[in-house]
């Protein structure tokens, strides 16, 4: 039976209450907004199965990758819709053309980011696009096992700890099943985003249901560059953006960026490194340096790892060049470990309760950058020790 004493050891994939025979098992948020499992004992029969599929309690040996590339679309008009290289849009189109389904991450009518089933390009469509907010699962675990079992092609994306569970779920292979898995720096929680949302997006719109006023949400929109980008939110009616901000610049993203506002087993996650069991990895190649393949335009690199043979050949009609893995693990680390927490992780959820989302990231950009001087400040008055004495 899952108990969940401490939260560092639950990353919220869902599994669990997805495998259970009796329905036994709810997913609730916390007071921080973190989904976590509860358990209805008086029907629970401790068949197990739920710690069977828990990525906490079933670690897996780090694996590297079989081969490494940098990649992008060959359509440089998707590539620039895209968050990074374009890769993902092009392997789903291939399980589309193959009669299949894709299943990723898309938008609610509230905006609020779950896991869906794509069948056509169109519904594919939604899922492009990086979203910086943990997902709910919903039933897709047990979606994927059906149209696996009935013989349909699919291809599921997810964080490293959903790809890890969905494979814990299925408990045997399946050869038309294409796991893709999005190198992740760590997931905020639904009620910070939510926040941000009533705070800074919805007073700018007039309209008592302003949620249903926004017609496109993207973290990742690349019109002043791949590096530069803006987070961009669309109003269904005005012609200027709702938001237009500078990835820095912007209050959520910001928070984000300064690792206080992760879940707790984000900076231990149990499925990086090879650990998922993943077909592909994809992810950002940051400060890429071109060459004769692939030049930089700022549109955006992708960096893929191939973990099977599977997923080397579905990378055949991409822009490839390969790479060393060592040089991947330097400029986007993530795909290989997690990130330190900050020392203002834990009080920030507190913090928020009676503060707004910018308030909270002028205190974190404020103090970070004090600590930053102090520390800077402490190294050279060791220096200067050490060369006096």
């Amino acid at each position: 039976m899952i108990k969940i004493t401490d939260k560092s050891k639950c990353c919220g994939c869902e599994a669990c209450s997805q495998i259970c025979p009796k329905k036994c098992i709810t997913m609730k948020p916390d007071e921080e907004g973190f989904m976590y499992p509860i358990v209805d004992e008086s029907i629970c029969i401790n068949c197990g199965l739920c710690e069977k599929t828990c990525p906490e309690l079933n670690l897996q040996e780090n694996k590297n990758p079989i081969d490494v590339f940098a990649a992008i679309n060959p359509n440089a008009e998707i590539r620039l819709k895209s968050s990074s290289g374009g890769v993902f849009f092009y392997l789903a189109e291939k399980i589309i053309n193959q009669g299949g389904a894709v299943i990723g991450a898309c938008y609610d009518k509230n905006w609020r980011v779950k896991h869906e089933v794509a069948y056509t390009l169109d519904d594919v469509q939604k899922m492009r696009g990086s979203k910086y907010v943990q997902s709910r699962m919903n039933d897709v675990y047990l979606q994927t096992k059906k149209l696996l079992q009935n013989g349909i092609p699919v291809l599921f994306s997810g964080t490293s700890c959903q790809i890890m569970a969905l494979k814990l779920f299925l408990n045997k292979e399946y050869d038309k099943l294409l796991a893709v898995e999005l190198i992740c720096a760590g997931v905020p929680s639904p009620l910070l985003w939510s926040k941000y949302l009533k705070e800074e997006v919805y007073p700018k719109i007039n309209s008592s249901q302003p949620s249903q006023e926004i017609s496109n949400i993207e973290f990742r929109e690349k019109s002043k560059g791949w590096k530069n980008f803006r987070i961009v939110i669309s109003s269904k009616r005005a012609t200027t953006h709702i938001v237009s901000d500078f990835n820095y610049e912007n209050s959520f993203f910001s928070c984000v960026l300064k690792r206080a506002v992760q879940r707790y087993s984000c900076y231990s996650c149990p499925a990086k490194a090879g650990r998922s069991n993943s077909d592909i990895t994809l992810g950002d190649f940051w400060n890429y340096q071109s060459d004769d393949i692939i030049v930089d335009d700022d549109r955006g690199v992708s960096v893929v790892l191939a973990n099977t043979e599977k997923g080397i050949h579905f990378l055949e009609g991409l822009t490839l060049t390969r790479r060393e893995f060592g040089e991947v693990m330097m400029k986007n680390p993530a795909s290989v470990k997690s990130g330190t927490c900050s020392v203002y992780r834990k009080n920030f959820y507190k913090r928020i309760n009676h503060k707004s989302v910018r308030e909270e990231m002028a205190f974190l950009k404020r103090h970070v950058l004090i600590r930053r001087i102090v520390n800077k400040l402490l190294r050279l008055i060791r220096v200067n020790y050490l060369l006096k004495y």
